[in-house]
């Protein structure tokens, strides 16, 4: 009776609870017996990392990372806490020692993504040539571009029109990005001997965020389809093309 695995049992077990509304969770947590007392004991025991006594914000940040995996793997609804529990290696009690209900932890899952990402656009260095290059390849190439950051990107944004505080993460987040895309951008032009001000900048970015984001969903859905370093090789022409400058040399 008890042959199947853990992720036998979590891949065909049916839902629970049926979507009743545009929060992917109730406020607080409620998801206790999403999988019988036997199996959450047995998984726990399969996955537990060895204990210690972790800071705070270290735990926290695990139980983050937790979430995202399991976000990732099972989408929103189907990430309960007592699988985010056994992916950190913690009880349920715990997890919700650190937080108040499940929505809380995806806005804060959700904001950890959107910091990565915007904090690698920050972290190119070199000349305005060589960052602006670096940044465009960084955004379209691993660990950005793969299976699990689009997962993670389909599970959140499917609920940023209809969760006020997603929304309001995924708007910070654009800006931030956008506005380092813009730095890097004001930098290149005035390197370049073409000085651009606030606003012309600011339309760049726009465009060149928009060519960025549509290659890399390409390249997580269909990656297989382009050769080694073309679709960052593609990002780079199209940019040329519309600063009229090159980056490449």
């Amino acid at each position: 009776m008890y042959n199947n695995s853990a992720a036998d049992f979590l891949r065909t077990s049916p839902k629970r609870r049926p979507y009743s509304g545009a929060r992917h969770e109730p406020d607080r947590f409620t998801d206790n017996h999403d999988l019988p007392e036997w199996l959450f004991f047995r998984m726990a025991a399969m996955n537990r990392r060895s204990f210690h006594r972790a800071p705070e914000g270290e735990r926290r940040q695990e139980l983050i990372e937790a979430t995202l995996d399991c976000i990732s793997e099972f989408g929103l609804k189907g990430a309960t806490v007592r699988q985010i529990a056994v992916r950190a290696g913690v009880t349920a009690g715990l997890v919700r020692h650190y937080f108040d209900s499940k929505d809380q932890m995806v806005a804060e899952a959700y904001r950890a993504v959107i910091a990565s990402l915007t904090e690698k656009a920050k972290n190119v260095e070199g000349d305005p040539t060589t960052r602006l290059k670096d940044f465009i390849a960084i955004n379209l190439t691993e660990p950005v571009a793969d299976s699990r950051s689009v997962s993670l990107w389909a599970a959140f944004i499917s609920q940023v029109r209809v969760d006020p505080v997603l929304a309001e993460i995924h708007r910070e987040g654009y800006l931030a990005f956008r506005n380092a895309l813009q730095d890097l951008l004001s930098d290149f032009l005035a390197a370049k001997g073409r000085p651009a001000g606030p606003e012309e900048c600011r339309r760049y970015a726009i465009a060149i965020n928009g060519l960025v984001d549509g290659l890399w969903v390409e390249g997580c859905l269909a990656g297989d389809l382009f050769r080694d370093g073309e679709l960052v090789s593609i990002a780079m022409a199209s940019v040329e093309a519309l600063l009229g400058l090159p980056i490449e040399q």
